[in-house]
């Protein structure tokens, strides 16, 4: 039986108020209803509420509410915008073990990180200071640093310096082009290195101390844009998804309550699992997968 456009408004609100539908998108259907009719006739506005048009409105509100409420459950991370919990920034210097592990389950690609986060002045203001140095068994490459400095209340990066035997030293003024003028290592690698100046994003190498800012909660998604000072993949978002919780073994026997946070990097580039302390928010534990390669980093519990 065919009805009038008034009579078709209520089996669509049903349907808007079954999923949550605003008033904006009630509206919307509306507006979209009417505009199909009147171009189809200058007559009494007929619709079967059965018909393809109808069925296709119905789908595209539906999928509109469900977008909407599934957007109450990401976040988009932007550098600066105060939305980390610096309260939770890794303390002293923490030690991870990182290596790869092949398809026939050996280990190679050994790596002992030291990293540790500290507030000093840097050029007179206050910062965050963050020190890595890796270390390894290859005697090619046998040692890297890295010096990055961000923002002390929003984490925005500022600074980023690395040194190796391999390849040198790479010196980046990510938010600040003023440093390099003031600053003797950038000023040494002037010539050398080209300054990348990037804008909200966060620096790719301090995931291990970024994601314990995050206000973790279990089924939320996390969309932030990263960079790797230096790398010609240029900024990109990426999302992370907090998609559980899982309790995890320590050394000593015990029993550690972790969420778990999961991202794909795009385009079959892999993906990484993060273990990171519901109580704490350090991470514990990354699985990555490449193709057949599998990357952990796994936190130590004892110091040296």
């Amino acid at each position: 039986m065919k009805i009038q456009v008034q009579e078709a408004i209520s089996p669509m609100k049903m349907t808007l108020q079954a999923v949550h539908a605003t008033p904006v998108q009630f509206t919307s259907a509306i507006s979209l209803l009417a505009t199909y009719t009147l171009s189809r006739s200058a007559k009494p506005l007929l619709l079967s509420p059965k018909s393809p048009m109808m069925k296709a409105i119905l789908l595209i509100i539906s999928l509109v509410a469900v977008t909407t409420v599934q957007s109450q459950n990401t976040d988009t991370i932007h550098a600066g915008d105060g939305k980390l919990k610096l309260s939770y920034l890794p303390k002293g210097t923490q030690r991870y073990l990182v290596y790869i592990k092949t398809a026939e389950g050996k280990k190679k690609s050994i790596w002992l990180w030291e990293r540790t986060a500290a507030r000093e002045k840097w050029h007179d203001s206050d910062a965050i200071v963050i020190r890595q140095q890796w270390t390894t068994s290859d005697t090619g490459f046998n040692q890297r640093e890295v010096l990055s400095v961000v923002d002390p209340v929003t984490f925005t990066p500022v600074y980023h310096s690395t040194q190796n035997p391999k390849t040198g030293g790479e010196v980046y003024n990510l938010y600040a082009p003023e440093f390099l003028a003031v600053d003797p290592i950038a000023d040494a690698m002037r010539k050398k290195n080209k300054v990348y100046p990037i804008v909200t994003t966060h620096n790719w190498e301090l995931d291990l101390e970024t994601f314990p800012l995050l206000p973790l909660q279990e089924g939320k998604t996390f969309v932030i844009s990263f960079y790797h000072p230096g790398s010609k993949t240029l900024p990109a978002w990426y999302s992370y998804t907090v998609t559980g919780s899982e309790k995890i073994a320590t050394v000593n026997g015990e029993w550690i309550d972790c969420f778990k946070l999961y991202t794909e990097y795009g385009n079959n580039r892999g993906n990484s699992t993060w273990w990171l302390s519901r109580k704490t928010h350090e991470v514990l534990k990354m699985e990555e997968h490449f193709g057949t390669i599998t990357r952990y980093k796994i936190k130590l519990a004892t110091p040296e």
